[in-house]
């Protein structure tokens, strides 16, 4: 042992420290050190009998599969002055549970996977009824969604082909965006021309006998120049030319007068001819020369307003399942719609069109020619037309004078539209409606036929319409009918063909009246390739034949020649003072005038009949 003062190492049996004199105490004397040896003791002890119990080791084993839990061994030794390092500190145990807890866990495991199979099953049930349900009667639950998808579905496949339709070139006049010009050449010759009525020796006159347009507009300034030159067989040639803006208009044909003819076409108080007796040149050319961009659009800007009309008043009804084809797929919808709504809607669309600006200014080109009214006037015209109509709507929804409507719809089993039926009256008038659609592999068509009707008289209009792609050539068919109670028809065809391919063109149009008091027959034909040359359109024309038969005369002619378009950049303005203006002239002098051309024109019609100009 050692001192506990100086530390010097002393024998057992030593009482005092020889060093320092310090008396020695005997540590197996000492309880504390005892008392903590004894709770040492107790705390191995302990631990040996915990981890002794292999019942409850073994059931926590199951529940801690991927966990092991080690022994502790009884004769583990502690040193009183360090620390346990930590990795050896042993983990605490979770709390023990008993067999019957663990048992009812087990239980509780089984029972949600019953519960679970059991609701697998009842949903293949309710879904196997759901389908059933869906497969036979899902029609009539849901018609609406299925009429809706079927209206918007026939629009797309309408659509699809109306664009296939304008691959098909067009020749008429097109504006330069970069100078607002519009320009254009056409140059026709006669091939072969036959009469009835009209004397041999002028026919054989004819053959060989050109003309030559050129046509310049300017979008910008409104200004219109065209040039017509004539030429015979033998290429003698004559001219005249037409000039246009929005103050004057002017004729020059040298061979008939001297001077250059004009017209002011600003109306003032020195006007002596009426301005009724003449149309104003300028707005015909306005009118002729954005036709083409002014039609187009006009009929874009319908088509999206119909569609719209269309879809709203199909839309907000309660579809019935009539009937169904198993075998063919085909679906009978009926319905009926409420002449309020309906009404209201026409009306809707009818402020629409009135507002578009493309749709008011075609409309008013048609009342322009009927009511012989500069355009503006025609224009303004138009809007009233349309308001008295709207006013006219506006009674029948007051007083009711519409029944309602009785709408038939026939889908087949491509969700497409095949038959639309609805009749109704209006005031007195019956208004019946049939539409057939037909949707092929590469074609759409459609039938209209609406018909008025009161007591034993009747208006039928019928609307046929066909796009087609066949290989590489697409076909664009219309036609319109017009008939009556009376026996009276007319009807126009307007047919196109085009290779996309090859380029070949052909155009047919057919005008024919049949009635007791005319028959007229109008024919057009023509075939002919289309080119691009240098970023220009031309079409060659191979044959054009003009066909006209009447009850009193007949003749033919068939031409050949070319239409393209031109790049001039230039448009000519005409010196008024070289200008004769006939309508501030005396009668006298306007006596003059006409003399002058008469013998002019007499002595040229001489020369012509001798092939000599």
């Amino acid at each position: 042992m050692f001192c506990g003062k100086c530390g010097t190492k002393l024998d057992n049996s030593a009482k005092f420290c020889g060093k320092c004199g310090t008396k020695v105490n005997k540590p197996n004397n000492n309880p504390s050190v005892n008392n903590l040896n004894s709770f040492i003791g107790n705390i191995v002890k302990k631990g040996e009998e915990q981890s002794t119990d292999k019942d409850i080791f073994n059931q926590l084993e199951e529940e801690n599969e991927n966990k092991s839990s080690k022994k502790e061994k009884s004769n583990t030794k502690f040193k009183m002055n360090s620390k346990p390092k930590k990795k050896n500190k042993p983990k605490p145990r979770p709390k023990v549970k008993n067999k019957k807890t663990v048992q009812k866990k087990k239980h509780k495991k089984l029972n949600m996977k019953v519960l679970i199979s059991i609701m697998v099953i009842a949903l293949v049930v309710i879904a196997g009824i759901g389908s059933f349900i869906l497969i036979n009667y899902g029609d009539d639950l849901f018609a609406n969604n299925f009429v809706k998808n079927s209206i918007s579905k026939t629009f797309k496949e309408f659509g699809k082909y109306s664009k296939k339709a304008d691959l098909i070139p067009n020749l008429l006049l097109r504006e330069n965006s970069e100078n607002k010009l519009t320009e254009r050449e056409m140059y026709l010759e006669i091939k072969e021309s036959q009469g009835g009525l009209i004397n041999e020796n002028i026919l054989s006159s004819l053959k060989g006998l050109s003309v030559k347009t050129n046509e310049k507009y300017n979008t910008e300034k409104n200004l219109f120049n065209t040039k017509l030159t004539f030429a015979n067989s033998k290429k003698e040639e004559m001219y005249g030319e037409i000039f246009s803006s929005p103050s004057v208009a002017t004729v020059s044909i040298p061979d008939l007068y001297s001077d250059t003819l004009g017209i002011n076409l600003n109306d003032n108080d020195d006007t002596i001819v009426n301005s009724q007796y003449y149309t104003k040149l300028s707005e015909v050319v306005e009118l002729l020369s954005e036709y083409e961009t002014t039609y187009a659009e006009c009929m874009n800007a319908i088509n999206d307003k119909s569609k719209n009309l269309v879809t709203n008043i199909f839309t907000n009804c309660e579809y019935e399942l009539d009937s169904k084809d198993k075998e063919s797929n085909i679906r009978v919808y009926n319905t009926t719609l409420d002449n309020k709504y309906m009404l209201e809607s026409l009306k809707t669309f009818m402020n629409d069109a009135k507002e578009d600006e493309h749709i008011r200014k075609l409309s008013s080109y048609a009342l322009y020619f009927i009511e012989g009214k500069p355009l503006h006037l025609t224009e303004s015209a138009l809007t009233g037309k349309i308001d008295r109509f709207i006013a006219n709507i506006d009674n029948a929804i007051e007083f009711n004078r519409v029944e309602d409507v009785e709408l038939k719809l026939v889908i087949n089993e491509d969700k497409i539209i095949n038959n639309i039926i609805f009749n109704t009256v209006i005031d007195g008038i019956g208004i019946s409606v049939n539409i057939d659609l037909e949707n092929g592999e590469k074609s759409f068509d459609y039938n209209i036929n609406m018909k008025l009707s009161n007591d034993t008289s009747y208006i039928i209009f019928s609307i046929k319409s066909l796009t087609k792609e066949v290989d590489d050539n697409i076909k664009q068919q219309n036609t319109l009918i017009f008939s009556t109670s009376l026996d009276d028809k007319i009807t126009l065809s307007f047919n196109e063909d085009y290779n996309v391919k090859d380029y070949n063109y052909s155009n047919n149009i057919d005008f024919i009246v049949d009635s007791v008091f005319e028959n007229l027959s109008v024919g057009y034909n023509l075939n002919g390739k289309y080119q691009i040359e240098k970023d220009l359109e031309k079409l060659n024309i191979d044959s054009l034949k003009l066909n006209v038969k009447t009850e009193l005369y007949r003749f033919n002619f068939d031409f050949n020649g070319y239409v393209q378009q031109q790049n001039s950049n230039l448009t000519e303005e005409v010196n008024l003072d070289n200008v004769v203006f006939i309508d501030n002239m005396s009668e006298e002098e306007i006596d003059k005038i006409k003399l002058e051309i008469y013998k002019n024109g007499i002595e040229f019609l001489d020369l012509f009949g001798k092939g000599k100009w």
